[in-house]
């Protein structure tokens, strides 16, 4: 019987979406505090203003106060102009009445502002936009980790040995089992794509030595993220019997 086919390594360059962590951390009691402290001024009230569910779906007002806490210097409200002016049919280019225009000079302009003040995903979503390895390695050096699954992917067709230490360098360690992952399931810093491809590379033997139970953890944690790719991968594993 046809247990089915593993589908092989993912070369799709990932950016970086919003942190949503950021808004949900911020303390604001209730949306109308919020909305009071946007009014009085407040860029990271505003911004959060723009973002919560009461707002979101009236795009006007969204897009007022997006745009209030971007010219106020609001790191997080920049980026997320300078992607909806790159992506004309993105899912944040809702916020402008030209969403089916992409304009990159905008979209630098923006990007530009987020990177300068600090914000590393705009700094690799911008060099990524003028394709500035050197600037993309030396981010993926400071530990932004789109920049070092970037560069996994730039290795990929050329060196696998350095394509697979950039993938593992997404994570906060070299390796974690399946166990102590699920005690950091709520960790930002870990990549389901990188993870996905590590165990295409264990599974393989590219650019490492063939361990079927790394390739298993591996895609057990991607899959456990919600990459329909993994959980493929690990259903053939385990249609094949290549774990135990």
């Amino acid at each position: 019987m046809n247990s089915g086919v593993k589908f092989p390594l993912y070369k799709k360059i990932i950016l970086p979406p919003i942190d949503n962590n950021w808004i949900e951390s911020k303390d604001f009691p209730t949306y109308i505090s919020a909305l009071k402290s946007a009014r009085n001024g407040d860029i990271d009230a505003a911004f959060y203003v723009s973002q919560h569910p009461a707002t979101s779906y009236l795009h006007h007002t969204s897009c007022f106060w997006l745009l209030k806490a971007a010219k106020g210097g609001q790191t997080h409200a920049q980026f997320k102009i300078g992607k909806a002016y790159y992506y004309k049919n993105h899912t944040d280019s809702w916020t402008f009445k030209d969403r089916n225009k992409k304009d990159v000079d905008k979209a630098k302009f923006w990007l530009k502002k987020s990177a300068d003040a600090g914000c590393l995903d705009a700094e690799f979503f911008l060099a990524s936009i003028n394709r500035d390895k050197a600037v993309i390695e030396e981010l993926a050096k400071q530990g932004n980790f789109y920049s070092r699954f970037y560069m996994g992917v730039l290795y990929l067709d050329t060196d696998m040995s350095k394509a697979f230490n950039w993938f593992n360098q997404v994570f906060e360690k070299p390796y974690l089992s399946r166990y102590s992952w699920l005690n950091k399931l709520a960790s930002k810093d870990r990549n389901m794509h990188a993870q996905y491809n590590m165990g295409v590379m264990y599974d393989n033997g590219l650019g490492v030595k063939i361990n079927k139970k790394k390739a298993f953890d591996c895609y057990f944690d991607s899959a456990h993220q919600g990459l329909p790719m993994a959980k493929n991968n690990l259903g053939v594993m385990f249609a094949e019997g290549e774990i135990s």
